[in-house]
Parts: C-alpha cells; structure tokens; sequence
C-alpha cells in the first residue's frame, strides 16, 4: 500500500494512465476469450468479420499491454 502511494504522489497522470490501459488491456482479453468461444460454439457463422475481429483484439491487447507496462516503468 505504501508503494502506491509513493507512486501516486510521485507521478499521479503515470499511475492513472497505466490503471486505463491495463483496464483496456484486460477488456481486450476478455473480448479475445469470448470471440474464440463464439467460434467454437458456432460454427456456421461468417469467418471472415470474427477474423478482423479477433485480429483487432489482438493488436488493441498488444499495444494497451506495452503501454500499460510503459507508464509504470516511467512513473
């Protein structure tokens, strides 16, 4: 708990940004995760827009994962 506050006094706007984009990272997991089930459970839907889709998340989780990352590495 200490250790939060000690960042938070040091660089506040760091410490809010890497708490968004983690929160963006974690929605694009769960966004992942839910797109493979739909996959799996139906099979006869249009492949090709879950596919921009998927590949969408997966890009988004990348790029909210490193600047996640970033921004605590900076604070």
């Amino acid at each position: 708990m200490k250790l939060i506050r000690l960042l938070l006094k040091i660089s506040k706007t760091n410490m809010i940004l890497a708490a968004i984009s983690g929160l963006i990272s974690g929605a694009s997991s769960v966004g992942l995760i839910a797109t493979i089930n739909l996959m799996l459970k139906a099979p006869d839907l249009p492949k090709i827009p879950l596919t921009y889709y998927f590949a969408g998340l997966c890009c988004l989780l990348l790029v909210s994962t490193v600047a996640s990352q970033a921004f605590v590495t900076r604070t």
